[in-house]
């Protein structure tokens, strides 16, 4: 439980997160040269009050719980010594469940006098409400009603190793084949009016005069079901020549298939919406690595491979012509009577382009490793990695005004590229102890900035949604939010006569890029007002403590750990308040005034810290 919170609008309810796990397996030798294993796994994750920052209320808070499942079987048959079969199946699902902590009727009468009674409302300095103190927040209740997104997965895998000897030359030569079924299941809809702005142009109200209410809501609809097949085949070898010289060769190819949604209305199996076959995403993995001198126990390497970015799960729910939309409602600022309510045309009547090229990153790495003497050792190396062909829905009429017909397709504007160089010095564990130092140096730079991939859904994200979203915008380009220029590591540990390990870990690391940012085209603050990453938060110090205690009894092996979080209870500020609010109210200053000369009375201010220092227990016990 977290207690004791506040935000910027005051205390916040005590947090509850719960985590239940349970794992078992089982293995079998029933002759020397089979090997059987499977395994379970189910985890429980339950929080309250979830999804609340600095600038929210507490009504606006979701509790969620998820349940991930896993279960595999696996055979290993070593058909002769130099030759092995491996055979896998695995079954996983994803069930997750998100409700509001305050439940609203369905699109009740628009109350201007209580907005924050509507939904989830981003109060403007006219309209304070549902317990906010500022312009800028966010109260009222949760945007969603209900949000059941549901993950399967099965996935069949069988490779084969060959490993043989002669003249000076070993060979591990590597095959494989795989397939995976995915599904997706998705309910959505909206709380009350969904989430509810201020529109402040004539562009944003048309049909009434600005200011007005904007309500972007999920209707009550079907769920949505998406399906994706992948279907893979490898084949590689290293070679390694008189334990000098090592060569691996080898490709990958993938078949990748997008089904659409079931028709809602007739429950019709969806067509397959994209496919790449084998021929289209040929990934090569070229690598070489060379021992200079045999007795300093050196070697140079360098890798270079190409990797497929394809993701069953968000493009197959994205394209579907059937896929859960959400609409765009304009109220009156004085009556609340409502002026328009249309489908959002980002989200609806899309046509996949034909000739689609799948996304792909290409990644080089370099680098020189040797003994120093002892149980030391350093390496220093290189990367360099760029992705292409990023596929993103667009619109192709009225870009500057009012975007319509929208398409999926490549974006030949779009990049990201991530460079960095790394020094390590590690101490193997002797004498009791061991130790690791390095330091890196890196950038990621583009224009395409959805670079944390467990926070966004690729290919159909806001980008490229209506003006202020147009990765071609000239301060797209820059630093992305990933960006860590310097990140030094320090780790040591020492094991002492008593069973008991000690260990540190310290971590020192340049701040997140950012930018000041105002309304786009979805009323959201997508809109940089400067190239991307011209700011930064502050350089983030942690220290982490660990203490592990082993306890033999018998033929049981007990481990108590004690893990110490942020020993130096170092709060850093890990995000702040990036938004020049574009807001004019009746009778005072137009939109035009707020720039980043003016800027709104919070702009830079914290919205988030690093978590303060806290301890954990864990038990295990092992036979």
């Amino acid at each position: 439980a977290t207690t004791n919170q506040v935000n910027n609008l005051g205390a916040v309810p005590d947090s509850e997160a719960s985590n239940d796990e349970y794992f078992g397996k089982l293995t079998a030798n029933p002759i020397s040269q089979i090997f059987l294993s499977g395994t379970y796994r189910f985890k429980r994750d339950a929080s309250t009050y979830s999804d609340l920052d600095a600038l929210s209320a507490p009504s606006t808070a979701s509790d969620v719980v998820g349940r991930d499942t896993l279960a595999s079987g696996n055979i290993v048959f070593n058909v002769t010594p130099d030759f092995l079969l491996d055979a896998k199946y695995s079954r996983y699902q994803d069930l997750d469940a998100t409700t509001p902590v305050r439940a609203l009727s369905y699109q009740p009468p628009f109350n201007v006098a209580d907005p924050c009674a509507m939904g989830s409302f981003r109060t403007t300095a006219a309209k304070i409400c549902g317990g906010a103190n500022a312009p800028g927040q966010t109260a009222g209740a949760a945007a969603t009603l209900r949000e059941d997104d549901d993950f399967f997965r099965d996935e069949y895998r069988l490779s084969a190793s060959f490993f043989r000897s002669w003249a000076g030359w070993t060979h591990d030569v590597r095959a494989g084949f795989g397939y995976e079924n995915v599904a997706e299941n998705l309910k959505r809809q909206a709380n009350g009016w969904g989430s509810i702005t201020v529109g402040t142009t004539a562009n944003q109200c048309p049909g009434t005069t600005a200011p007005c209410f904007l309500a972007n809501y999920v209707p009550i609809q079907a769920g949505q079901r998406s399906k994706g097949r992948n279907y893979s085949i490898y084949l590689q070898d290293q070679a390694t020549i008189r334990d000098r010289l090592t060569v691996m060769l080898g490709v990958l190819a993938n078949r990748d298939e997008y089904i659409s949604a079931d028709d809602p209305r007739t429950g019709a199996t969806g067509p397959t919406l994209l496919k790449f076959d084998f021929g289209r995403t040929l990934q090569p993995r070229v690598g070489i690595s060379y021992v200079l001198d045999p007795k300093a126990r050196d070697k140079a390497y360098a890798n270079y491979g190409r990797y497929y970015n394809l993701d069953n799960k968000s493009l197959a729910r994205a394209a579907s012509p059937y896929r859960i939309f959400s609409s765009d409602a304009i109220f009156d600022y004085t009556t609340g009577s409502l002026v328009s309510d249309v489908s959002r045309p980002s989200e609806t009547g899309k046509v996949v382009l034909p000739g689609i090229r799948p996304t792909y990153t290409d990644e080089l790495v370099a680098g020189y490793a040797r003994t120093l003497g002892g149980a030391w050792a350093a390496e220093v190396w290189g990367m360099y990695r760029s992705k292409h062909d990023f596929i993103e829905d667009f619109p192709t009429t009225g870009r500057d005004s009012s975007p319509g017909n929208y398409v999926y397709g490549n974006l030949d504007a779009a990049f990201q590229r991530y460079k960095a160089v790394t020094f390590e010095l590690n101490r193997a564990f002797r004498d009791d102890w061991a130790a690791s130092l390095s330091y890196t140096w890196s950038r990621l730079e583009g224009n395409w900035d959805l670079d944390y991939a467990n926070s966004v859904l690729y290919a159909s994200s806001v980008l490229e949604d209506g003006p202020g979203l147009y990765v071609e915008d000239p301060n797209r380009k820059g630093l992305l939010s990933g960006d860590r220029t310097h990140v030094l590591k320090l780790f040591g540990s020492y094991h002492l006569p008593t069973n008991t390990t000690l260990g540190g870990y310290l971590r020192v690391q340049s701040g997140a890029p950012w930018e000041a940012r105002t309304t786009d085209y979805v009323n959201d603050y997508g809109a940089y007002l400067e190239p991307a990453g011209s700011r930064r938060t502050p350089t983030w110090t942690n220290f982490d403590l660990l203490v592990s205690q082993a306890i033999p009894i018998g033929p049981l092996q007990i481990q108590i750990e004690l893990r110490l979080f942020n020993v130096l209870n170092d709060q850093t500020v890990l995000s702040v308040d990036n938004r020049i609010l574009n807001e004019s109210i009746p009778g005072t200053d137009p939109p035009e005034k707020w720039s980043l000369s003016n800027p709104s009375p919070n702009f830079g201010e914290p919205t988030g810290y690093a978590s303060p220092r806290r301890g954990s227990v864990s038990v295990s016990v092992s036979f």
